[in-house]
């Protein structure tokens, strides 16, 4: 094994100086510095200016304020003979297809049929008037009569 020469070693690994080894202190206080100070920027309070809550659970309420029109992409009409009466049985489900014609709904017939009977039994006085009339009375009576009658017609029709 070669052994290097004192002088020779001693020219390699000089003794730094005092002035080089405050600019290195210094130096490596800045980058301390530097490096403190941005990482107490970016853990600061990253709520400031802000407000806390507590977590819960529960519903997600959300809502749309739209303006607009809504229109159906088909429409459809439909016929009721009564479309005052009441519904008393729905003959179909929602989405069902059904055939032009097909009864939808069952209505409560019972307040047509009276009204039926109604206007059956005010034609049958009105008949009975002008049989009278027409036995015995005379001709502006029986004209008032046959309009009775055919008043009392007009509304079965009607009903």
């Amino acid at each position: 094994m070669t052994t290097l020469p004192q002088s020779r070693l001693r020219g390699r690994f000089k003794r730094p100086s005092l002035p080089v080894i405050l600019a290195a202190v210094l130096v490596i206080a800045a980058i301390i510095a530097i490096i403190v100070r941005f990482a107490g920027a970016r853990t600061a309070d990253p709520l400031a200016g802000g407000s806390v809550v507590a977590v819960a659970r529960g519903p997600l309420v959300a809502g749309i304020s739209a303006t607009g029109k809504v229109e159906p992409r088909r429409q459809a009409e439909l016929a009721c003979a009564n479309p005052n009466g009441r519904v008393t049985d729905v003959l179909v489900n929602e989405g069902d297809a059904v055939a032009q014609g097909a009864p939808l709904v069952q209505l409560d017939v019972r307040q047509l049929q009276a009204a039926v009977v109604a206007a059956e039994a005010a034609l049958s006085q009105a008949k009975a008037d002008l049989q009278a009339l027409q036995e015995g009375a005379t001709p502006e009576e029986i004209a008032a009569a046959r309009a009775q009658v055919a008043a009392a017609q007009g509304a079965l029709r009607q009903t």
